[in-house]
C-alpha cells in the first residue's frame, strides 16, 4: 500500500504539468474543442462579461479612491498641451511616481470626446475591454504553455472575470488591468521566444511589451527582473534583447523622475514624488535611513501582501474575514509548490519576484497589488484542491481504517467549506456591484460632493485654491485649484498611531499655507479610506470649528453632511 506522501504524489501529477492539445475525457474539454462551437462560446463569454461590467459600472462614484481621477486629471494635461503635470494642483507639478501609458489612453479619450463628465463613460469602457482582452490573453497564455488544461484555464479565468475586485477594476479609470494584459501577452512571448529560435523580431516585441507594462504601472520592473532571471538561468545569450530593450525604457522613465523630481517638498509630494523618495521618507530617522525601519516596511508587507491579502484576493472576502479562511493561503502555496517543483518556469519566477519587488513598496493597496495576479493564484489553488480531493478519492478507495477515511472525510469537508465560501463571496459581490450601480447611472459625483461643487462654482473665483479630501475629483468639475485636506503621503503607512488634536491642527495650518487656499470643503464621507476615519474626522472638525476667526463657516447643506468655510488669512 502506498504512503500518504506517494498518493500526495500521485494525485499531483494530474495537475503538475498539462500538454496542450491532449485528449482527454472531459466533457467540458471536448465542448471547447468542437470547432463549430469555439467561436460561439468565446462571443457568448465576451458578450457576458461585458454586460455584466456595464451593468456594474457606477459613474457617481468616480473619485471616491482619488486614483482614478488623479489619472483622468494627467490625461486632461496630456490632451490639453500642458505636459505630463498634475494640473489640478496649485503649483501644476510634473507628474514623476505614476509612468505616463494609462493617463496617454486616457488622453486620446478626452481630445475625441472632450465634454466632462460625458467622456467617463468612453474611459469606464475602454477599462472593461482591456480586462476582457487580459482574461482572454491569460487563458491563451496558461493553455498554450502548458500551465492549465483547458478546462481549468477557463474556471481560472471565469472566476478571476467576476471576482468583485476585478469588477472594480474593470468598471474605473485604473492601471491594473492595462498593466495585467500587457505583462501576460509579454509572458506569452518570451516564453514562445525562448523555446523557438533566434527571431529578433519576437525578442524585440517582449522587450518592447514589458517596457510598456513598465510604463503602465512601476511594479512592471518585477517582469523585467523575472525576464533577466529566466534567460539566465536556461543561460540562453539571446534574452539579452528582450532585456536591454525593456532596460532602455526603464531607465528612461527614471532618468525622467531623477531630472524632474521637485526641490521643494510640500505638503502634496506624496501625489508627484518618485516611490524611491516616498520609501526614503518613510524609513528616515533623524534624516538618515534606518534598517530597522525598512525591515518594518519588509515585515509589514510581509503580513499584509502575502499571507493576508492573497487569500483575501482569491476567495473575494473582505479583510475582516480573512481570520476564518487564512488556512486557504496554505492550498495557494502548495499549489505553487506542486507545479514548480515539477519544473520551475517563467510564471512561477514572475509571481515570486513580483512579490519580492512589493515587499518594498511603500503603499498598503495590497488587494489591488494582487490583481495582475489573480488568475495565477487562483490555479495555484485550483491544482491543489484538484490534487487533494483525488487523494481523498484514493484514499476511501484503498484504505480500509476508519482513522485514515476520517482524516479524508475531515480534509474534504474543509475543501468544500472553502469552495462554498469561495462561490458565495463571489456570488455576494456580482450582487453587491449590480444593486449598488443601480441607484446612479449618470456621471456626477456622489451627492455630498456635488452638493459642495456646484456651491463652489456659483460663489468662488477661478484663482481660489479648495482643499478637500477628493481635491483631483473637484478641479475636474469646478474648474477650481485644489489640493487634499490629508497629507498625500499617508496613503502609505508612515503613520502606526492616530494622531491627535495637536498635530492634525499643525497638519490642517500647513496644508492651507503651502497651497495659499481659500476654502475648506469638509463632507461627511471624507477619510474614509484612512486610519480611523471617525477620529480623523473629528479631529478636523474640532480644528475647524475651533478657529472661526480663520475658518468662516460659508455653506452648510440641509443634512449637514457637508460644510464649506472660507479661509481667512491671519
Amino acid at each position: 500500500m502506498k504512503s500518504s506522501s506517494q498518493l500526495a504524489e500521485d494525485a499531483g501529477s494530474v495537475v503538475a504539468s498539462s500538454e496542450p492539445g491532449k485528449q482527454s475525457a472531459n466533457p467540458l474539454v471536448r465542448l471547447l474543442n468542437k470547432p463549430k462551437l469555439k467561436l460561439p462560446l468565446i462571443v457568448i463569454f465576451v458578450a457576458g462579461i461585458f454586460l455584466l461590467y456595464f451593468a456594474s459600472s457606477q459613474p457617481d462614484r468616480f473619485g471616491f479612491y482619488r486614483d482614478d481621477s488623479m489619472y483622468v486629471v494627467m490625461g486632461k494635461a496630456l490632451a490639453t498641451g500642458q505636459g505630463y503635470r498634475i494640473i489640478s494642483l496649485p503649483n501644476e507639478p510634473l507628474q514623476t511616481k505614476s509612468p505616463p501609458l494609462y493617463p496617454f489612453l486616457l488622453s486620446l479619450i478626452w481630445k475625441l470626446t472632450p465634454e466632462f463628465p460625458q467622456n467617463l463613460t468612453v474611459m469606464m469602457l475602454l477599462s472593461s475591454a482591456i480586462t476582457i482582452l487580459f482574461l482572454g490573453f491569460t487563458f491563451v497564455y496558461l493553455v498554450r504553455h502548458g500551465y492549465a488544461y483547458k478546462w481549468q484555464a477557463l474556471i481560472v479565468v471565469v472566476l478571476a472575470a467576476i471576482n468583485w475586485r476585478t469588477i472594480v477594476l474593470a468598471t474605473g479609470m485604473y492601471s491594473e488591468m492595462l498593466y495585467a494584459a500587457l505583462s501576460v501577452v509579454a509572458l506569452y512571448l518570451a516564453e514562445k521566444y525562448e523555446k523557438g529560435r533566434d527571431n529578433w523580431v519576437v525578442g524585440c516585441a517582449v522587450g518592447v511589451l514589458t517596457g510598456l507594462a513598465f510604463l503602465s504601472r512601476s511594479a512592471g520592473v518585477a517582469l523585467l527582473l523575472a525576464l533577466a532571471l529566466y534567460f539566465l538561468l536556461r543561460r540562453q545569450r539571446k534574452g539579452l534583447l528582450p532585456v536591454a530593450a525593456a532596460g532602455i525604457v526603464v531607465l528612461g522613465w527614471l532618468a525622467w523622475g531623477y531630472l524632474n523630481s521637485a526641490a521643494i517638498q510640500d505638503t502634496n509630494a506624496g501625489s508627484y514624488e518618485t516611490y524611491f523618495q516616498t520609501l526614503r521618507a518613510l524609513i528616515a530617522r533623524d534624516g538618515q535611513a534606518s534598517w530597522s525601519a525598512l525591515f518594518g516596511v519588509i515585515a509589514k508587507n510581509a503580513l499584509g501582501l502575502v499571507l493576508i491579502s492573497i487569500p483575501v484576493v482569491c476567495l473575494g472576502l473582505a479583510y475582516e474575514s480573512v481570520i476564518y479562511f487564512g488556512f486557504a493561503f496554505l492550498f495557494i502555496a502548495a499549489g505553487f509548490v506542486r507545479q514548480s517543483r515539477a519544473k520551475l518556469r517563467l510564471m512561477h519566477i514572475y509571481v515570486v519576484t513580483y512579490l519580492l519587488v512589493h515587499l518594498l513598496w511603500p503603499y498598503t493597496s495590497y488587494d489591488r497589488f494582487l490583481m495582475p495576479l489573480l488568475p495565477f493564484l487562483l490555479l495555484f489553488m485550483l491544482i491543489e484542491v484538484e490534487a487533494i480531493f483525488a487523494l481523498i478519492w484514493k484514499v476511501f478507495a484503498s484504505q480500509k481504517e476508519l482513522i485514515g477515511r476520517a482524516s479524508a472525510a475531515f480534509i474534504g469537508l474543509a475543501l468544500v467549506v472553502l469552495a462554498g465560501a469561495t462561490l458565495y463571496n463571489y456570488g455576494l459581490g456580482i450582487y453587491r456591484s449590480l444593486s449598488l450601480a443601480a441607484f446612479g447611472r449618470g456621471p456626477q459625483p456622489a451627492s455630498e460632493d456635488a452638493e459642495a461643487m456646484e456651491w463652489i462654482k456659483s460663489h468662488t473665483d477661478p484663482s481660489d485654491v479648495v482643499i478637500c479630501y477628493r481635491d483631483p475629483l473637484y478641479y475636474l468639475y469646478t474648474g477650481r485649484k485644489a489640493a487634499r485636506s490629508s497629507l498625500v503621503r499617508d496613503g502609505a503607512f508612515l503613520q502606526s498611531t492616530q494622531p491627535g488634536a495637536e498635530e492634525t491642527a499643525t497638519t490642517l495650518f500647513r496644508i492651507v499655507n503651502d497651497n495659499n487656499a481659500r476654502y475648506w470643503v469638509s463632507t461627511r464621507s471624507d477619510f474614509a479610506l484612512e486610519y480611523q476615519p471617525d477620529v480623523e474626522r473629528q479631529n478636523y472638525d474640532a480644528v475647524l470649528e475651533g478657529n472661526r476667526d480663520v475658518f468662516e463657516p460659508m455653506f452648510e447643506s440641509a443634512d449637514q453632511s457637508t460644510r464649506i468655510y472660507r479661509i481667512n488669512k491671519r
